[in-house]
């Protein structure tokens, strides 16, 4: 007996905004069909013995029917995991799946982003919704992960998927970032303009990175470049201040106006133990 959370997010029009909602896909392979059973699903990373048995991380106990459209599930701690019980009794048949509701739609308060990564494909510029698992926020419990299809509606009223991504288990007060896809008209250019060596132990290595927006409105991009690990490095003559994020990685917040393109040049310096 196996299942998964999955997830619906429809963007407001004003991209300040997914109303929420999740529902459990169970399928029962299990030979058995439970009668009247109550039902918990266990979210988290459980051990379990590969002998004899696959290996899952998600647990069941209990098997009803559909949920009512707008039930919600109920979370609780249970060891180091986390348990969503329905509330309800049912039955689901040997070799028989069904989908429960586990989150009712609900407005979550999220930030849009773009982001230009030097290790993403030429030219892209991703999207993504910064979304803070809090109550201030209409959350503020723990989700289990899964996939999250992501929609908007259109002008006549239809919902149009605009993207999909996967989410972990989210615990409370934790940020996930959902993927939606690539910008069309924002995009970016890397390149690496110099490479030297001043003296020994010592190189440097400089870089150019050219924004273009050709959208009606003025955005922010976080550009991030990823450095050589290690404590050696130091960035020199950024033109625009950056953020440490660890080790080996940096962020620029890079305002772009509209139909306009903005430059983004730094230089690396290692050094080498001697």
């Amino acid at each position: 007996v196996t299942w998964h959370a999955e997830y619906s997010a429809v963007v407001s029009g004003d991209e300040t905004v997914l109303m929420l909602s999740s529902w459990a896909s169970i399928a029962n392979e299990s030979g058995m069909t439970f009668e009247n059973a109550d039902l918990t699903l266990v979210a988290g990373e459980v051990n379990r013995s590969a002998t004899g048995r696959r290996v899952i991380d998600r647990e069941l106990a209990g098997m009803p029917m559909a949920a009512r459209p707008n039930s919600q599930m109920e979370s609780q701690q249970m060891f180091e995991y986390h348990a969503y019980a329905l509330g309800r009794k049912g039955t689901i048949e040997n070799n028989a799946s069904v989908q429960l509701s586990m989150l009712a739609e609900t407005d979550v308060k999220v930030s849009k982003q773009y982001v230009y990564d030097g290790i993403m494909p030429p030219n892209g510029v991703q999207t993504r919704f910064r979304l803070e698992n809090r109550k201030r926020y209409g959350l503020g419990m723990p989700l289990p992960s899964g996939t999250v299809r992501m929609y908007q509606e259109s002008k006549d009223g239809r919902r149009l998927f605009i993207g999909e991504d996967n989410i972990r288990d989210l615990a409370e007060d934790e940020t996930v970032y959902l993927t939606v896809g690539h910008a069309f008209d924002i995009t970016g250019e890397r390149t690496q303009t110099a490479s030297r060596q001043p003296s020994k132990g010592v190189v440097q290595a400089s870089f150019r990175i050219v924004l273009r927006n050709q959208t009606s409105d003025s955005v922010t991009v976080k550009v991030i470049e990823h450095l050589k690990t290690g404590p050696n490095w130091r960035v020199r003559e950024p033109s625009h201040p950056f953020e440490k994020l660890d080790a080996g990685t940096i962020e620029f917040e890079v305002p772009v106006r509209s139909n306009g393109e903005t430059e983004v040049a730094y230089t690396v310096e290692y050094r080498r133990e001697m």
